[in-house]
Formats: C-alpha cells, structure tokens, sequence
C-alpha cells in the first residue's frame, strides 16, 4: 500500500484491526492476557488471500522495513 495503491476501507493505508475483522479470544489476546506479551498483525495488502504468484513481491517490498522492525 505504501507504493500509492489504496484499499477504500483504509484511509492512508491505516486501518482499526476490529474495524476489519473481529478475533475473539486469539492468540494475541491469549498472549497479552496470560504473560503482557504484545503482539502485533501486519496487514501488507487489501486482500486478505493473494495469489501466490505475488507472495515474492510482498517479501521483496516490505522485506527491509519488516528485518529493521524486528530488530528494535
């Protein structure tokens, strides 16, 4: 999305994860619940199922932000 590609739902490519889809009882709420371990979900794209033909592209666009992100 950071390309300038633009999902209606999600003004400036920002969206509220509940807005979008409600987990009730996940892995993320079972992690902050039981040992105040914060998890988070990155969404890369509009759609939630791409094809696979476009996985490599994901990778190779978000792959630096994605390293320098984990390494904090």
């Amino acid at each position: 999305m950071y390309k300038g590609t633009s999902c209606v739902r999600f003004h400036d490519g920002i969206t509220n994860g509940a807005s979008w889809y409600v987990i009730d009882g996940g892995m993320q709420d079972w992690s902050y619940a039981y040992t105040s371990d914060m998890q988070i979900t990155i969404e890369l794209g509009c759609n939630k199922y791409p094809d696979e033909a476009n996985l490599k592209s994901y990778w190779d666009d978000n792959k630096g932000a994605l390293l320098a992100y984990i390494t904090q």
